[in-house]
């Protein structure tokens, strides 16, 4: 990345960009994160403290627990979710011998890790997934729609993510209490991503008003969306990746 990249990553002049490579210019530790997530290094290698670049949420498990696999879940129509299903506290439930499970709907269509795919947003099937489970990263109400299961496409499109994420990986996301997309950033975390060429999961960070989009395999190049304060985070950020499943190679 060149300096006038890199100036314009950050929304900030070249001169400033210059300034910091001569150590003449100050650098609040706000601009260090944002330094950061636009060249994808981790803040003690920009530092001079470790000569690995990798930034350390790469290393972080999303989870340490197993997901049921969806396949061994019951199978539901909507009519049936409609006509049992509870609400608790803004929670459709279904109680099952004693125990509370919510509807999870599987999206017909794949997903990405490199360019976008379209996705027309149609249901394949409903699984009932236990409660317990979902509550281990889940906080607050969880009405129908809120969690989803999608598939990470097996075609080159989904190479990008390697080795977090897989080609054929089943993906838990969270579309946010208000099923309006996420509502709540957190720098370096995996989301489900609305680019102009569909969606696709990337690691994403926010330098300047721009949303840097990035892939854990090097190979793979930025994507830079702006940031849209009028429609809010959700308009870019679409879901929020809690758990990945990822198939055997």
């Amino acid at each position: 990345m060149t300096q006038r990249e890199l100036a314009s990553a950050l929304t900030v002049s070249e001169a400033a960009v210059s300034k910091w490579l001569r150590e003449t210019g100050g650098q609040t530790w706000r601009r260090v994160s944002d330094i950061c997530g636009a060249l994808d290094i981790s803040a003690d290698y920009l530092l001079g403290l470790s000569d690995d670049p990798t930034p350390r949420t790469r290393h972080a498990p999303v989870t340490a627990y197993d997901m049921p696999r969806l396949e061994d879940l019951p199978v539901l129509t909507w009519p049936v979710v409609q006509q049992h299903s509870v609400d608790k506290d803004g929670t459709k439930v279904l109680c099952i011998f004693g125990a509370d499970y919510i509807p999870i709907a599987r999206m017909r269509d794949p997903i990405a890790a490199g360019p976008g795919i379209i996705s027309s947003g149609a249901i394949d099937e409903l699984f009932l997934m236990p409660l317990s489970w979902v509550r281990r990263w889940i906080t607050g109400p969880i009405p129908m729609g809120r969690i989803g299961a999608v598939d990470v496409t097996t075609s080159w499109v989904g190479e990008s993510m390697r080795p977090t994420i897989l080609p054929g990986a089943c993906l838990m996301v969270d579309f946010g209490a208000e099923l309006a997309g996420v509502t709540f950033f957190e720098p370096g975390q995996l989301y489900l991503v609305h680019t102009p060429t569909g969606n696709a999961v990337k690691r994403v960070w926010l330098t300047g008003e721009c949303w840097n989009c990035h892939s854990d395999n090097r190979t793979h190049p930025p994507v830079v969306l702006p940031v849209n304060r009028r429609r809010g985070i959700g308009a870019t950020l679409i879901a929020r990746v809690f758990h990945i499943s990822n198939p055997a190679e």
